[in-house]
């Protein structure tokens, strides 16, 4: 397959699963390594991250725009002024998680069996918490104790298989809030997550290698950005259809499928 086949095939695999519950970073890992592609390097994830990032802002602008209102004119009644504090101190874990644990991040990504066995246990964790757990708070009753809740939670989203999503609506499921508003939640505090990590990984490799944007490389990052964006911005409103609906645990069950059939490929070669 050439680059730009390779490049729109990962785009639509990342906008697609980020924003389901079954780890898009194991998908744009363990794709590749199936198909035998070229390995499309950290600074392409990014890419295709940032696009899904751009997805998430554009959908939900009311969101962003009430809270950055509410920031600017320091208005500490409204709702939109708790939702961003508790985003803020949700983001703290993954920022000090990221910065700690990168290298060891690094090892975690050539392990195909652990990434299996993390879509199964939290597939299986998430089917849990959505069927067992209490199902009428919304977001306006969230403090900082479930704020920091969550933000741990998300942080264990670093390791590949685990999900960022997924991981996040099974914490906020597990403290009773609704489908609908988890998945509100677990996407707002993606914008700023990943945005930290793309700002992150593109400082890292200007700072090692200051040209590393000239020529074929910065098309092919551009074009994974608007391939995935688009691909985002069209699976975001079906998904969040879904995710309202009582079909988390179809999910759980594509997590624990794909992961046997990683380990079983893997235990014969």
């Amino acid at each position: 397959m050439n680059n730009v086949m390779q490049t729109i095939s990962l785009g639509l695999v990342q906008g697609v699963t980020e924003f389901l519950p079954i780890s898009s970073s194991a998908h744009l890992i363990l794709f590749p390594e199936f198909f035998n592609w070229s390995e499309q390097g950290i600074l392409m994830d990014v890419a295709l991250h940032f696009g899904t990032l751009l997805a998430a802002v554009v959908y939900y602008w009311r969101d962003c725009a009430g809270m950055a209102a509410a920031v600017l004119t320091a208005k500490p009644k409204s709702a939109y002024w708790r939702l961003a504090g508790n985003i803020a101190v949700a983001v703290v874990p993954a920022v000090i998680a990221g910065v700690l644990l990168s290298s060891q991040l690094g090892l975690a990504r050539e392990r195909p069996i652990l990434i299996a066995l993390n879509l199964i246990v939290f597939g299986v964790l998430l089917w849990l918490a959505d069927k067992y757990g209490r199902k009428d708070k919304g977001l306006e009753s969230m403090d900082g104790a479930g704020a920091l809740m969550t933000g741990l939670a998300q942080a264990a989203a670093l390791v590949p298989g685990v999900s960022r999503s997924g991981i996040t609506l099974t914490a906020l499921r597990l403290q009773g809030y609704r489908r609908e508003q988890a998945a509100r939640f677990t996407f707002l505090l993606a914008i700023p997550t990943i945005f930290g990590a793309t700002a992150y990984e593109f400082y890292s490799a200007w700072k090692e290698d200051p040209g590393f944007l000239s020529g074929g490389t910065l098309n092919s990052l551009m074009l994974g950005i608007a391939v995935s964006f688009i691909a985002g911005m069209v699976a975001i409103r079906l998904l969040i259809r879904l995710l309202a609906r009582d079909t988390i645990w179809a999910f759980a069950v594509y997590r624990v499928i794909i992961g046997v059939l990683i380990i079983a490929l893997y235990w014969r070669s």
